[in-house]
């Protein structure tokens, strides 16, 4: 996936973004979350560490909390809801509506996909589309990236 940045707050990780720079990470971690952005690697590396960990195929889960206090309630059900699909399994976008209580909102529960600050973490690439086909994503490559992920997790041959 190349380089990534992670974002904490004081109840979790609040963003994990592709971005190509850390100065455009963190224009948009600053117009994300209210307060302002301290640098603290120590308390970024269990983070990383755990990230680098599952893209080399040894971690099935993650162990920290996520902070979506700036996603909108429906957001949060959207992605709250993703959670719980299982490493090596995947659902529709129409399923995960019809999941949230939802049954009409294939749509728009795609668009809360997209915007998911915390990709991989929340693992919204475990969502395709009615047909089978992968839909899209939002992190860097787009759904090269989505596919090589559900590879990973052996979802895809």
């Amino acid at each position: 996936i190349g380089a990534f940045f992670v974002g904490l707050s004081d109840r979790g990780v609040v963003a994990l973004s592709f971005e190509e720079s850390e100065e455009r990470f963190l224009a948009w971690l600053q117009r994300r979350v209210s307060t302002g952005v301290v640098r603290e690697p120590t308390k970024l590396r269990e983070v990383v560490s755990q990230v680098l960990e599952y893209l080399d195929g040894r971690r099935k889960s993650f162990t920290f909390e996520y902070d979506l206090r700036s996603s909108t309630p429906f957001q949060r059900d959207v992605l709250t809801t993703v959670q719980k699909v299982p490493r090596g399994e995947y659902l529709t976008y129409g399923e995960l509506a019809r999941r949230i209580g939802r049954p009409g909102a294939a749509r728009a529960v795609g668009q809360a996909l997209g915007s998911n600050p915390i990709p991989i973490l929340i693992p919204c690439h475990r969502v395709l589309a009615s047909d089978g086909s992968l839909g899209g994503y939002s992190g860097r490559g787009g759904v090269r990236t989505k596919k090589a992920l559900l590879r990973l997790e052996g979802a895809l041959q």
